[in-house]
């Protein structure tokens, strides 16, 4: 029995140590980063950049952007679809 048969992302670390979790394949992870190097995460679910509570990259915490479902949002836009659930497919 594989994490993947149990649907818990399977953990990695490459040789830099960058940390990835992945399920099925694909970049996930529902409690936090999926992508996490040095001073960059990033938040994916079934492989798309997703996050409803923050950015889903940041960057030295100086560069950040908001995605939902894999689309890229200002902050401003993200703040009124967070609102407004039936906005987010």
């Amino acid at each position: 029995m594989t994490n993947n048969d149990i649907n818990i992302p399977v953990r990695t670390v490459n040789q830099i140590g960058a940390v990835s979790y992945r399920l099925n394949g694909k970049l996930h992870r529902e409690d936090g980063p999926a992508y996490i190097e040095h001073f960059y995460r990033s938040w994916y679910i079934n492989g798309k950049r997703h996050r409803l509570d923050g950015p889903a990259v940041e960057f030295d915490k100086l560069y950040k952007q908001w995605w939902i479902n894999d689309v890229e949002y200002t902050k401003e836009e993200f703040e009124v679809i967070i609102q407004c659930p039936w906005m987010i497919e």
